[in-house]
């Protein structure tokens, strides 16, 4: 079996960073530029459209004609779509099968690692990295010229004119060959990754589901393109007169940023920027009156990041069907190897603010006005914003919409032994009534709405080691206020209660602490229901890492790990007697003049790990603790359940096209034999290393997508 890598160089004028491979590889200006393909280990070779290059496309023909070929690529998915969009047209080729693809990118995030070609080429320390001028050529010859005399236009290579290349003026020729010595080496960084990395290679199940993600991603989400049209012409129809307004009083359209800014300052307006979280606290600032506080409140109105979507929904489609491609990553998630959402991002769409939103949605469908949907349910924006996730809408079919029940609070009790948790789950008890039971000392009956909502989140929040201010910011988060003594009450309860589970949080930590210490020993976490064992690898990936197997066979990988020490005193409340806190100090602290711990100091290891640091794009040594690497397990065996049942419903005959956290939607063809029972039957069958596990799932059938519960 022949293995090639193969990378293209395209242009188009459509901007891939704003509408994603497949709707750019879909549009009538989309060419094939180059690519440069190798077999094996053999040197690459180039093919571009301005030399040609017989060898090389004499390869990528030879590769089409075998069925047994696997194509490596760097974000193959980009390579697939270019192939089925113009492998044909281009070449006359028909293009691969999506089980011929593999993906060097989705194996550095398997392996936890930085997956873009430059930052794993570097992280991995490999011979040949992504060559760092790739940006400037691909602004001269992949997209059109933004100014100058050939403003609007694509540069070629037999065009007279110098450009600028890392400092540099050249010809637009000699630019051409550096643009394809840059192809080149794409190729063989990806290929080098992909030996640096075959410890986690694409095989087995892993493969399996890879593939499964390409056929989902390459069955695309259905919009309501003319609904999405009508939402936006009431939207248009709402901002003209506020965005009049605005120009009105500054003289300046809302998106000019910098001089808005500038037009406040001189009024006194004396917050950093005009980004939404400094808007809003601004306008809760009294202080803010008159001709600002109105600037302020038009521009937060005019970019309402909640009904952004709308136009993304239209630029992202593909014009043939209707279907967004390539809304999900899988393995996008590199502590858990969930999928992670792209594009219109259905993972973080808006939930509705008011009830009543299909309603609403289905009467923006009908052609209703905004004077007709402020007066039934809420401001026009506000209306558009809570029916968002509608749009994702199939007019010629209704949709099957299934939701694993409680499946994280119900793997946590499992894989802890919390059998009296779980055995509550499988006899179909409210647990979050029994819960708010305990932690308010009444009996189970006369629990009420608000009791319930404390156990609710109880269960499905403090499963992880919330302390009690995290507890009491969730509940804030919902919009429900508790006192800090109920917030504490609550943590001690849930605790007390599910002693098991908490005990599983240490047990996962000292495991973890106990392989980092021995090097290339297996240590099974104890006290377990299922096999969790950590390793730490010198030599198996190209980096020290430590690597977490699941029950179900599947890694997590936690890269370049250290252990950390730490030291804690009591810190006593000076309000309560007895109450007190432990409170992480510094290491000098701790010791003595004579280099002895200090009597009443804590001692501990924390183990930290490479990563992509929170709420950033930069990486660097992460702390973790021992609930988190509970989380990392339960979340990722959650994955694994979601991919198994996934998988099987597929294997059943349904189509599923979209996959969000615990939630799975397929298009409900009866004339194919689809009912709801069968689809909620086959997501909810187990797999080989969970037998008996208490899985349920509930299923609807609906005419649009509708909210998560």
């Amino acid at each position: 079996m022949n293995k090639y890598s193969l990378d293209y160089e395209t242009r188009s004028r459509a901007d891939i960073k704003e509408v994603g491979g497949y709707r750019y590889a879909a549009d009538p200006s989309t060419e094939i530029l180059m690519f440069a393909i190798s077999r094996n280990d053999e040197p690459p070779l180039l093919w571009d459209y301005h030399r040609g290059g017989g060898a090389a496309l004499a390869l990528l023909k030879e590769m089409h004609s075998d069925p047994a070929a696997i194509c490596y690529a760097h974000n193959a998915p980009f390579e697939i779509a270019i192939s089925k969009y113009l492998m044909h047209k281009t070449f006359g080729l028909t293009p691969l099968a999506l089980e011929q693809w593999r993906c060097t990118a989705a194996m550095c995030r398997r392996a936890a690692i930085p997956s873009s070609l430059d930052g794993a080429s570097t992280f991995l320390n490999l011979k040949y990295k992504k060559d760092k001028i790739g940006s400037a050529l691909i602004k001269i010859f992949s997209v059109p010229q933004a100014k100058g005399k050939h403003k609007g236009e694509f540069l070629t290579p037999d065009m007279p004119d110098l450009v600028t290349v890392a400092g540099k003026k050249i010809t637009l020729a000699e630019a051409w060959r550096l643009f394809g010595e840059y192809c080149l080496q794409d190729v063989r960084a990806e290929r080098e990754i992909a030996h640096a990395l075959r410890a986690v290679e694409l095989k087995g199940d892993v493969l399996k589901a890879f593939q499964f993600d390409l056929r989902m991603n390459e069955r695309g989400v259905p919009i309501n393109v003319e609904g999405v049209k009508k939402a936006l012409a009431l939207m248009e129809e709402y901002n003209i007169p506020k965005a009049e307004e605005f120009r009105r009083l500054t003289g300046l359209n809302p998106s000019q940023r910098d001089a808005v800014h500038k037009w406040l300052q001189e009024r006194g307006y004396k917050y950093v920027d005009l980004t939404a979280t400094t808007v809003e606290v601004a306008l809760a600032d009294p202080s803010v009156t008159g001709d600002v506080r109105k600037v302020l409140e038009l521009r937060q109105e005019l970019s309402f990041a909640a009904v952004k979507k709308l136009p993304t929904m239209l630029e992202v489609c593909c014009p043939e069907d209707n279907r967004v491609r390539g809304s999900l990553m899988w393995s996008g998630a590199i502590r858990t190897h969930r999928w992670s959402g792209r594009l219109v991002q259905p993972q973080n769409m808006r939930k509705p603010s008011f009830k009543g939103s299909e309603q609403a949605y289905r009467d923006i469908l009908a052609g209703h006005g905004l004077d007709y949907l402020e007066m039934m349910y809420a401001p026009p924006l506000e209306v558009l914003a809570s029916c968002i996730r509608n749009f994702i809408h199939d007019p010629e079919y209704q949709m099957l919409d299934a939701d694993y029940s409680g499946i994280e609070a119900r793997i946590l009790a499992w894989i802890c032994c919390q059998w009296d948790l779980l055995e509550a789950f499988k006899q179909g008890r409210d647990v979050y009534k029994e819960m708010a039971a305990k932690i308010f000392n009444v009996e189970v009956s006369t629990v009420t709405k608000d009791q319930r909502f404390v156990g609710k989140t109880a269960i499905l929040g403090c499963g992880y080691g919330t302390g009690a201010s995290k507890y009491k910011e969730m509940c804030a988060g919902f919009g429900v206020n508790i006192s800090e003594e109920l917030a504490t009450q609550t943590v001690k309860t849930y605790r007390e209660t599910n002693d098991q589970i908490a005990a599983a949080w240490w047990a996962m930590g000292c495991s973890a602490v106990q392989a980092v210490k021995a090097p290339g020993t297996k240590v099974q976490v104890q006290g377990l229901a299922a096999p969790v064992v950590f390793c730490y690898h010198l030599n198996t990936l190209p980096f020290p890492a430590l690597v977490m197997k699941l029950p179900s066979g599947h890694s997590l990988v936690y890269p370049q790990p250290k252990l950390n020490p730490i030291y804690k005193i009591k810190q006593y409340s000076k309000t309560e007697k007895d109450k007190f806190t432990w409170v992480e100090i510094p290491e000098r602290y701790a010791f003595d003049a004579q280099g002895n711990k200090k009597d009443g100091v804590w001692f501990t290891e924390e183990l930290s790990f490479y990563g992509q640091l929170p709420m950033s794009t930069q990486w660097g040594q992460i702390r973790t603790s021992p609930p988190r690497l509970c989380e990392n397990l339960v979340q990722a065996v959650a994955g694994d359940f979601m991919t198994h049942g996934a998988m099987e419903a597929e294997r059943q005959g349904y189509e599923i096209f979209m996959l969000v956290h615990d939630q799975a939607l397929a298009p409900y063809r009866p004339d194919k034999g689809n009912t709801k029972e069968g689809f909620s039957k086959a997501l909810c069958t187990l797999p080989p290393w969970a037998p008996g596990f208490p899985l349920e799932s509930t299923c609807d059938i609906v005419d649009f997508y509708l909210k998560e519960d």
